[in-house]
């Protein structure tokens, strides 16, 4: 073997950290799923793999940057969790149990991942792949409903915060009808 590949790999492989996380349903058993590993800031895929049969997932995400990791199940809500991951080699991160409810009537998941300049009703000029997974989801459940609401920080006067929290939401409902 060239002595030059070897030495490709190691560094290939050196920039590289171990994510593990374990997926459940909302009864805390186990359940087998997808996952895609995105970059927060390229909005390019690193990732996609399949759990085991006991919902666990082992991947490799490269070191030094942010990424929203989605959880998917046909027939659950999506989940998703955003990772930052130092440039340091060697790093391994265990996230938090994933726990995805079935897509029924009355189930909720929260968008985590959406950020806005600060008090102002603008999204960040960042890629959004949550809203994309809602667009996804109400396509492949088309009698869906969704709520939207608008959130916002506890400081200042109630009343302009709760119109902001108002125009977040509308930004919001306006990106996912420009979507489809």
């Amino acid at each position: 073997m060239d002595p030059q590949s070897d030495f490709t790999y190691e560094l290939t492989s050196a920039g590289y950290s171990r994510v593990s996380v374990q997926v459940f349903d909302e009864n805390k058993k186990p359940i087998s799923a997808d996952l895609v590993v995105i970059n927060n800031e390229t909005k390019g895929y690193v990732e996609q793999s399949e759990s085991n049969s006991n919902g666990e997932f082992l991947v490799s995400v490269p070191l030094g940057g942010n990424f929203v990791i989605f959880f998917n199940k046909p027939g659950y809500l999506f989940q998703s969790v955003l990772v930052t991951i130092p440039d340091s080699v060697g790093y391994e991160k265990k996230l938090e149990d994933i726990i995805m409810p079935k897509a029924e009537s009355g189930k909720k998941s929260i968008l985590k991942n959406i950020y806005f300049e600060n008090n102002r009703a603008v999204i960040e000029p960042k890629p959004f792949p949550d809203l994309d997974r809602v667009v996804r989801l109400m396509n492949d459940v088309p009698d869906c409903r969704i709520e939207i609401s608008g959130h916002t920080d506890n400081s200042g006067d109630p009343a302009s915060k709760r119109k902001l929290s108002e125009q977040r939401a509308e930004i919001i409902a306006d990106s996912l009808i420009s979507r489809g």
